[in-house]
């Protein structure tokens, strides 16, 4: 398996939510959001305040619309074996690894996460001559 749930991308990083509640359209919310932001929207849908010192951004206004706003874009992260960042923004990831976990990643590689196939040992690609 690709990383061995060890790299910094969405399929690693990716934490499935659902949401219920009063107003709460039903959906599939595509958006980039942070964990830090379902503080502030589990407090918005409450009908508290948001302080304003906290890092999260509500994003209870996409839960009660049915929009798919979200983020512009994540800075992923993992240091488990592998010792990654990566940039997620649009349909594109970009992954810098500082250290590979001794899985043969190359130093910084992009992927267009709607053309390339699934990143695994037998079919890694990259998106040379068509970045964004």
């Amino acid at each position: 398996m690709y990383g061995d749930h060890q790299t910094a991308d969405r399929a690693t990083c990716r934490v499935p939510l659902i949401v219920s509640g009063p107003g709460v359209e039903s959906g599939v919310v595509r958006g980039l959001h942070r964990n830090v932001d379902l503080a502030p929207t589990v407090t918005e849908l409450v009908g508290g305040d948001v302080p304003e010192n906290w890092d999260g951004r509500s994003f209870a206004d996409v839960l009660t619309s049915g929009s798919d706003d979200g983020r512009e874009f994540l800075v992923l992260s993992q240091g488990t074996w592998a010792c990654q960042r990566a940039v997620r923004w649009d349909d594109w990831l970009l992954l810098r690894s500082y250290h590979d976990g001794f899985k043969h990643f190359a130093p910084v590689e992009l992927y267009d996460l709607d053309e390339d196939p699934p990143r695994d040992d037998r079919s890694r690609t990259r998106a040379a001559g068509r970045r964004p």
